[in-house]
């Protein structure tokens, strides 16, 4: 086992120890992180890709070929699922990844691979105050039983894949 490895198995040894006796303290923090990580992991799958992690999260080699910068969600709130800091990524990927991993104990993943100038054309647009969106929210529901963001879901929709993962 590579150092990394063991580091790793390690630390989430001790973290889940921790969690067990209600002493882990930023567990919403770590389980943020580790979302994040699995959602990387999911997109690196499909894509056949390899880790950047400096502008851009992956570049992908095929379905989505290019520089991909990926947001995971799993948790909706007020009945939306979104992502944020996203105006630093103008011209630094060609893709944004927004994968929906809110089942994934089932291995179950829907991904929207949204081209980077179609984003940036809903981020651009502005709120009704005149100010500029720093997020993309979309219906976790995808509509289906409400009227969230309804430009926002069909964009995800338009873009979106189910990915039943082999590895996760």
């Amino acid at each position: 086992m590579a150092d990394h490895d063991k580091i790793l198995h390690a630390l989430l040894t001790k973290t889940i120890s921790l969690h067990e006796n209600n002493k882990m303290p930023g567990a919403k923090d770590l389980i943020s992180s580790l979302v994040g990580a699995l959602g990387e992991a999911i997109v690196l799958e499909y894509t056949n890709g390899k880790m950047h992690n400096k502008n851009y999260d992956i570049f992908g080699n095929v379905n989505c070929v290019g520089r991909i910068e990926v947001k995971t969600c799993f948790k909706p709130t007020n009945g939306q699922f979104g992502a944020w800091s996203l105006l630093g990524k103008r011209g630094k990927c060609d893709w944004f990844a927004f994968v929906d991993a809110s089942k994934f104990m089932e291995n179950k993943y829907r991904v929207a691979f949204i081209p980077h100038d179609e984003m940036f054309a809903v981020l651009d647009a502005g709120t009704k105050k005149g100010r500029q969106h720093t997020a993309y929210q979309w219906s976790a529901t995808y509509n289906e039983s409400d009227k969230i963001k309804p430009a926002e879901t069909a964009l995800y929709m338009k873009y979106m894949v189910d990915i039943v993962s082999k590895i996760c």
